[in-house]
């Protein structure tokens, strides 16, 4: 399953190897965010609360899960369940999910 991600400012798309979520609060004491990493990509969403960004992550991860099995059934609930994911192609086996505003 190939994993594509739109960034939250949408100018970027790109297969992501692996995400993480990294806290602007070491280097911005005063203005603390969440951002959600790629390794290779950098920053492509930010969010105001770690549990944000933990919602977010959990949400792709659904994705990930769900879209393993490739029954239209299946594919017509994740896109109802998941606002931010956007299409599932069967013949790459890839998924796309737009970073969600905050």
């Amino acid at each position: 399953m190939e994993l594509w991600i739109r960034s939250q400012d949408k100018e970027k798309i790109f297969k992501s190897d692996g995400l993480m979520i990294y806290c602007t609060c070491k280097e911005m004491p005063n203005i603390a965010s969440y951002e959600i990493c790629d390794s290779f990509e950098g920053s492509i969403a930010t969010y105001k609360s770690k549990e944000r960004a933990l919602e977010v992550l959990d949400e792709i991860q659904t994705a990930i899960i769900y879209c393993s099995d490739d029954s239209p059934e299946i594919i017509e609930k994740v896109k109802k369940k998941l606002k931010s994911f956007v299409a599932m192609n069967l013949k790459t086996n890839s998924i796309v999910y737009e970073m969600p505003k905050e």
